[in-house]
């Protein structure tokens, strides 16, 4: 996976590249090039003719329009509007109601984001992290952090502003192995480090995926055997102000073939605990797997869902699954290779249908993110809405 054997720049500062948030609301670009200024406040009859414009696929997939041609990994909203995302061309984009803006660039790949706010946002990629914030999400501003990882950032959570965590690494036989743990707990004096490492570092590989529920209720993912095995950690509060993980068993088995999880890109809990992940044979054949099972289950075999069934899970290989949301065990989704967005209903699984044309779509999806009116997907040159919210 190219997720896994991307290189680092280590040892690099992470840069700005001097294109500063456009503090009267954003621009957007044009067909040709040009920006058009918006004034940060679209109105009612704006909103409804952009709505109208924009083509939607017959299970309500809209696709927006994507003012760079990046691959964007990853995207955030604060449910109340506001939805950031990140590519690996290092654009910072932002909604502005009616459109994406290019907000601000940064000089290397972002592949993670997360906010505990529409105006305190995170992001981090191939080598650095940086902070944005501002009085207004048009007036955010993003500055790198004095610490610069060694590996790149893949996933980061939080439970507020002052409690983020930041997973990262690389595991291939170019580099070797190599990960990252790292808590920020809020600012500190210059003279003291940022970021705290979390001792389960030391568990090695390169880790894929931190998320959780509360503090209590903590996950990171790692990949070794240069991104062959995934290892899963479950971790939950110390007593004093640390967190204690213990590694969780995670199968994932397919009929009469043995293979082993080999890479997981996330997980939720809506109670239940879903994890994704993909299955590789010799690392080019994918098979895209979703977990579920209790922490402790009474008879000490949590088992696995396989993207699909028994009857029809062939028909998955090579369409790695990359991201994953859901609010309850009867509706899950996850996002993944050549355009394919499937939902779990509880029962079983589906293939939306995202295409508006005649034409199949394939591009690559990496970012599925969800809040009570809209799901949004990013990918290659792509941004996908549906809109949840129950209308009277």
């Amino acid at each position: 996976g190219a997720l896994i054997s991307m290189n680092a720049c280590a040892g690099n500062e992470p840069s700005l590249d001097g294109v500063p948030p456009e503090l009267d609301g954003g621009s957007s670009l044009t067909e040709d090039g040009a920006r058009s200024e918006t004034d940060g406040g679209p109105s009612a009859d704006a909103k409804a003719d952009a709505d109208a414009s924009v083509p939607c696929s017959p299970d309500g997939f809209c696709h927006l329009p994507v003012p760079v041609s990046d691959s964007l990994r990853a995207v955030w909203g604060d449910d109340a509007g506001t939805v950031w995302t990140v590519g690996a061309e290092g654009n910072i984009l932002r909604w502005d109601g009616t459109a994406f803006v290019v907000h601000q660039k940064v000089s290397s790949p972002l592949y993670a984001i997360w906010g505990s706010g529409p105006t305190d946002i995170w992001v981090a990629g191939e080598s650095g992290i940086f902070h944005g914030q501002g009085a207004t999400s048009s007036s955010v501003t993003f500055t790198a952090a004095a610490y610069v990882p060694t590996v790149p950032i893949r996933s980061i959570h939080g439970f507020g502003p002052n409690d983020v965590w930041f997973v990262g690494g690389v595991s291939d036989f170019e580099r070797g192995e190599e990960g990252v743990v790292l808590r920020y707990r809020g600012p500190k004096d210059d003279a003291e480090v940022e970021f705290d490492h979390d001792p389960i570092e030391a568990e090695g590989g390169g880790f894929t995926a931190v998320w959780g529920s509360s503090p209590d209720d903590m996950w990171v993912a790692s990949s070794t055997q240069f991104g062959m095995v995934a290892r899963v950690f479950h971790g939950h509060g110390d007593g004093s102000g640390g967190t204690a993980f213990e590694e969780v068993e995670i199968k994932a088995e397919i009929p009469d073939m043995g293979l082993v999880l080999s890479e997981v890109i996330g997980g939720i809990h809506v109670p239940e605990t879903f994890i994704a992940g993909n299955i590789s044979w010799f690392g080019f054949m994918w098979l895209g797997v979703v977990w579920s099972g209790a922490i402790d289950p009474p008879d000490g075999d949590a088992g696995a869902v396989v993207w699909g069934n028994e009857d029809n899970w062939g028909e998955n290989w090579a369409f790695a699954v990359r991201g994953i949301h859901g609010t309850s065990k009867n509706d899950v989704w996850f996002v993944g290779e050549t355009g394919r967005v499937r939902h779990f209903d509880g029962a079983k699984w589906s293939l939306a249908r995202v295409t508006i044309d005649k034409m199949p779509f394939v591009e690559d999806l990496y970012g599925i993110w969800g809040g009570s009116k809209d799901i949004w997907i990013v990918g290659d040159k792509t941004v996908l809405r549906k809109s949840t919210e129950v209308k009277p």
